[in-house]
């Protein structure tokens, strides 16, 4: 039913979008292993058109550069099981074609 007022649905999901850009001033920019997974999560979400799925992306980046960057003790094991997970869906369920 929101799909049928595109004009009404609009200028709430600008004033959403610009609340949370006032958040990227809180990232440690100049800390690589912080400012890759959240500037893909900035240019993932539009891109797949998908919130959930740029999310993951941002989620499974920052396990990955975090553990080539030699700090993967800094994050819990339960961040692992669920990067885990998110490679395994996007492998399994979101690359079936058709």
């Amino acid at each position: 039913m929101i799909d049928a007022y595109p004009p009404v649905t609009a200028p709430a999901l600008t004033i959403v979008g610009a609340m949370t850009i006032q958040n990227t001033a809180k990232i440690e920019w100049k800390d690589h292993t912080e400012s890759i997974p959240a500037f893909l999560i900035i240019v993932g979400i539009p891109f797949a058109y998908s919130i959930a799925d740029g999310l993951a992306l941002g989620f499974i980046s920052y396990a990955v550069v975090k553990g080539f960057s030699g700090r993967a003790r800094e994050i819990s094991w339960l961040t692992y099981l669920l990067t885990i997970v998110l490679v395994l869906y996007f492998v399994f369920v979101r690359s079936r074609i058709g």
